[in-house]
């Protein structure tokens, strides 16, 4: 999971789910940058600011350590916006996981969820 990832200025997800109670684990993983500073970024769960100037490396320690981090009972109506926005470098993500409040995380378990991710640039942002 954390081999792979996706960064940019802004990164959104627009997640089609019923309306309700959810929680999101977010997987971070640093590939590239050697100092702290170098990629600090916000993320915004259902227009609340739940990270502010996170630093993937200076939390981790370093580069490659995966870090999770888990918001729980996040209130969602009309879909689940997610959205990541440098401060620093480029925002980055590789994992994401979401299941309802009123449920365990079943590992392995089938869980479907349709996803639509907002068909803006994650490189350029909002037009």
């Amino acid at each position: 999971m954390y081999r792979t990832g996706r960064q940019g200025r802004w990164i959104f997800y627009n997640l089609s789910v019923p309306d309700g109670a959810y929680h999101v684990r977010m997987h971070f993983a640093e590939p590239v940058c050697t100092a702290p500073g170098q990629r600090v970024f916000n993320v915004e769960i259902e227009g609340r600011k739940h990270l502010s100037n996170f630093d993937v490396c200076r939390e981790a320690g370093g580069r490659h350590v995966a870090q999770r981090k888990l918001f729980s009972n996040v209130a969602v109506t009309g879909g689940l916006q997610i959205r990541l926005s440098a401060v620093s470098g480029m925002a980055l993500i590789n994992g994401l996981e979401i299941w309802a409040a009123d449920r365990k995380l079943q590992p392995g378990g089938p869980t479907t969820i349709q996803v639509t991710i907002d068909k803006q640039d994650a490189e350029s942002g909002p037009r």
